[in-house]
């Protein structure tokens, strides 16, 4: 069984997939994401045609020079208003690979906040309160 992580940028709106994740699958092309019914599980899987719903995986992130990240502001908020996350962090997610269904499974329930440092995209965001975000 195949542990890994995937990171959900909420400041940049975009997910990290960290390569384990994507070799556990068979290092497809195309892959994308689906979001169980009841919202606490974000399922990784290969996709084999290119459509509204695929992410094209570079030949650079297998070979090591690259690395995997997804542009998604619309499943970003969706996932930070489904479990009230904060969205000036990141929250890294574990998962685990479902051999029999060829899938990432990821448990957005153990979703650990990763806490802006100022440091990461170009500085601090001045006039920002951790708390309330809205109010900075």
């Amino acid at each position: 069984m195949v542990k890994t992580c995937i990171t959900i940028d909420l400041r940049w709106n975009r997910a990290r997939v960290f390569v384990d994740a994507l070799r556990s699958i068979g290092s497809p092309r195309r892959i994308c994401f689906l979001l169980d019914k009841d919202g606490q599980t974000l399922l990784l899987a290969p996709y084999a045609k290119k459509d509204f719903k695929s992410h094209d995986v570079s030949k650079a992130v297998y070979e090591g020079t690259g690395d995997m990240r997804v542009s998604s502001k619309k499943m970003c908020r969706l996932l930070a208003g489904l479990h009230k996350w904060n969205v000036i962090y990141s929250y890294r997610i574990p998962g685990e690979y479902i051999a029999d269904q060829n899938v990432v499974a990821f448990d957005l329930k153990q979703a650990a906040p990763i806490p802006y440092d100022g440091n990461v995209h170009g500085g601090k965001r001045n006039n920002v309160n951790e708390t309330n975000p809205a109010e900075g």
